[in-house]
């Protein structure tokens, strides 16, 4: 769960820091799940297996749109993700910001393209390694035979389990395509802080090529180190 937490932040703060002084709030709202309070016909007992299912399409290469929603905040951006390697794409204002991790490197680049120019930092503090993450690896928070099954809904396209779960401070209902075991919808709720977050997935596309993850050539790049 920290390590959603943490990734929503990362791109938030850079976004803000990128943009100071605009404003930046979202009107926009999430979707619903289609088929909503659909008969649970098909409940689980332990999701290993399931989870396990995305660790092939991992290797393929996943794309998506997740929009996130905290609070008032409101913020959609386009994700590849393939092995060790994780983009995103998020536009604020008119201006697109492309951020590529590298976990086998501990390198983040960051880049604008309509400005040619970007960052590499690299993280040079083994203490730090920690602070590394991806998506997927929210499923490892979750206890796999510890939770509620509420039923089978479709969320956008991909017919899904429904489930409650306790995930250390937090409470998680999330729906899991029973195809690919992967987090098509999340919405959490902080017990000690009392903010809640969704997190949406759509346009979900199996296999990326490595390309997706290089930067463009006319793109001038900063080295920093930390």
């Amino acid at each position: 769960m920290k390590k959603y937490l943490m990734i929503f932040t990362v791109l938030l703060m850079a976004m803000l820091m990128t943009l100071s002084g605009c404003s930046g709030s979202s009107d926009s709202s999430s979707s619903d799940s289609d088929n909503a309070g659909e008969e649970n016909t098909s409940a689980i007992e332990d999701l290993t297996d399931l989870f396990s299912k995305s660790d092939d399409y991992t290797e393929e290469g996943l794309a998506y749109t997740q929009t996130m929603t905290m609070g008032d905040m409101t913020t959609t951006m386009k994700t590849w993700m393939k092995t060790d390697l994780y983009k995103t794409s998020i536009s604020t204002e008119g201006q697109e910001m492309v951020t590529i991790f590298n976990y086998e490197t501990d390198e983040t680049i960051v880049y604008y393209p309509d400005m040619k120019t970007g960052m590499i930092m690299t993280l040079t503090d083994e203490g730090d390694e920690d602070e590394t993450f991806d998506i997927n690896q929210f499923q490892e928070d979750v206890d796999p035979v510890d939770f509620e099954n509420l039923g089978m809904e479709t969320v956008n396209g991909e017919e899904c389990y429904v489930i409650e779960s306790i995930v250390t401070s937090s409470s998680a209902k999330m729906w899991i395509s029973k195809k690919y075991g992967i987090i098509m919808k999340m919405e959490v709720t902080d017990e000690n802080s009392g903010e809640a977050y969704t997190y949406e997935l759509d346009d979900l596309t199996i296999g990326v090529d490595d390309s997706e993850f290089e930067v463009p050539s006319d793109i001038m790049l900063q080295s920093f180190s930390f």
